[in-house]
C-alpha cells in the first residue's frame, strides 16, 4: 500500500506518526497472511481462494466507500475523513481486511494460476507481459490515488470495489479449477489443440483426449471386423 499513510490519516489517524504506525501494521499483516496461502493452495485449489478473496475485498472496499460517503467530515490536517466513533474503527478494520484477504488469495494464487494456464511455448513471454502489466497498473494507481483520495475520499473505494466485484462475477462464470491437473489436461480444458500435440511430442505420452480417440478408433475397427 504505497499511499497507506494518506489512507490512515483519512481513517482517523491525523498525526503523521499514527498514520505511519498504522501503515506499518498493515505491512506486517500483509507478510503474515502470505504464509498460509502457500500452504493451502495445493490442498483446496485455485478457484475457491480467488472467489473468496475477490468477494471479501470488494465487500470491504464498498463498505469503506459507503462509510466515507455517510460520515466523512473535515479533519484538523485539512483533509476530509473520519473523526472518531464506530465509523473510524470499521474503516480501519476494513482496510486491514483488504490487506489480509489480498495477501492470502490474489497475491499468491493469482500469479500461480496465470502461469499454469498459459501454453508452454508462450509461458515465459506471457508471464513477463503479465508482470509488466501488473506493475504498470500498480504505478498508475500509486500515482493517481493521492489526488483521487483528496478530491473524493469514497471515490477510489467504490471504483476498485466495483471492479473487484466484477472480477468475482467473471471468475464464478468462466474460471475452471486446475488443482491437481497436469499441464496436458489444463491445455485440454482451454482448448489448446496444438499445445496437446506439443506435450505429446515432448513427454512421449498421449494426452487423455488422444487416448480416448485411440480407444474409439480401436472399438470401431473391431466392430467393422465382427
Amino acid at each position: 500500500m504505497y499511499f497507506a499513510p494518506i489512507v490512515f490519516s483519512q481513517a482517523g489517524f491525523p498525526s503523521r506518526q499514527g498514520s505511519f504506525l498504522a501503515s506499518g501494521i498493515s505491512g506486517i499483516i500483509n507478510f503474515l497472511f502470505t504464509i498460509p496461502a502457500q500452504l493451502y493452495v495445493d490442498k483446496i485449489g485455485r478457484r475457491r481462494p480467488l472467489l473468496a478473496g475477490s468477494l471479501v475485498i470488494s465487500t470491504a472496499l464498498l463498505t469503506l466507500g459507503s462509510i466515507y460517503t455517510a460520515y466523512a467530515e473535515p479533519l484538523s490536517n485539512g483533509v476530509r475523513g473520519l473523526a472518531s466513533g464506530p465509523p473510524k474503527y470499521i474503516a480501519i478494520t476494513s482496510i486491514y481486511v483488504v490487506v489480509a484477504a489480498f495477501a492470502c488469495t490474489w497475491a499468491i494464487v493469482g500469479k500461480l494460476y496465470t502461469a499454469e494456464i498459459i501454453p508452454n511455448r508462450y509461458r515465459a513471454r506471457a508471464c513477463a507481459v503479465q508482470q509488466w502489466v501488473n506493475w504498470t497498473t500498480n504505478f498508475i494507481v500509486a500515482l493517481t490515488a493521492p489526488y483521487f483520495l483528496s478530491k473524493s475520499p469514497p471515490g477510489p473505494y467504490f471504483l476498485y470495489g466495483g471492479l473487484t466485484f466484477f472480477a468475482t462475477i467473471v471468475l464464478a462464470r468462466w474460471m475452471p479449477e486446475t488443482k491437481g491437473l497436469r499441464l496436458e489436461r489444463i491445455a485440454e480444458i482451454f482448448g489448446e489443440e496444438e499445445e496437446r500435440e506439443m506435450m505429446t511430442l515432448t513427454t512421449g505420452r498421449d494426452t487423455p483426449a488422444e487416448r480416448r480417440e485411440g480407444r474409439r478408433r480401436l472399438f470401431e475397427r473391431r466392430e467393422s471386423q465382427a
